[in-house]
């Protein structure tokens, strides 16, 4: 696939094996643009997706970034470049992670299909913030892959398996509002129709989730379940 450089790929279905190959040649006389994603794959779907980088970059950030996509299988391996990242935000995956030079890797409000393994990591962020949480785009991505009730995604078991990883945060940050359900966004009548509305998880929603880290230092394992 051909990647260009601050582009958003969206709403398109890759029925067959994706290989995203990161590449110099695709950086020649690009200006870096702080602060936004390099390239973004939004409400996309994947059979599975192989993210490769043989050579090093001159560039100052390289981020991937997937938002409400689906990925049946991730496979990460061979990353040269130091300066990549991996952001996945309110996406569905499983697959393996192994690279020692990835720059980092986030998982914001996502949801494993299964499990996931992050093998020799330098940073690792997952986190799940309820302020998040986009109504329209998880219904239009669970309408997507053909699920009928999200419920049966919320209790589906998700492992994350984390390998000799050097940083590890997880953080979660809840409604104190008292509000449950669909809101209207604050200053909403300036934002894109599709997340004008929020979504506030129920008390009986949030005991649904099932999310364990099995994080493991050489010999020493460490499980966590969390909820």
């Amino acid at each position: 696939m051909n990647l260009i450089p601050y582009s958003e790929i969206k709403d398109k279905d890759f029925p067959i094996k994706s290989i995203l190959n990161i590449n110099a040649n695709q950086f020649n006389r690009v200006n870096f643009i702080p602060g936004l994603a390099t390239i973004t794959f939004s409400g996309c779907r994947f059979t599975q997706v192989i993210i490769t980088n043989f050579e090093n970059i001159e560039f100052p950030d390289i981020s991937l970034s997937f938002d409400h996509c689906y990925i049946e299988k991730l496979e990460v391996k061979d990353i040269h470049s130091q300066n990549i990242a991996l952001l996945f935000g309110s996406t569905i995956l499983s697959g393996n992670v192994e690279s020692a030079n990835l720059k980092n890797i986030s998982f914001n409000n996502c949801i494993l299909y299964q499990n996931i393994f992050l093998l020799n990591r330098k940073n690792i962020h997952i986190t799940y913030t309820e302020e998040n949480i986009f109504f329209f785009k998880w219904k239009k991505l669970l309408e997507s892959i053909s699920v009928k009730n999200y419920r049966e995604i919320l209790e589906t078991t998700q492992a994350y398996y984390i390998h000799d990883s050097k940083c590890i945060n997880y953080n979660t940050n809840e409604n104190k509002t008292g509000k449950v359900g669909i809101y209207r966004r604050k200053y909403a009548m300036t934002r894109k129709k599709e997340i004008i509305c929020g979504y506030y998880l129920t008390e009986k929603e949030k005991n649904l989730l099932n999310i364990s880290l099995s994080i493991k230092f050489s010999q020493m394992l460490i499980m966590l379940m969390l909820k």
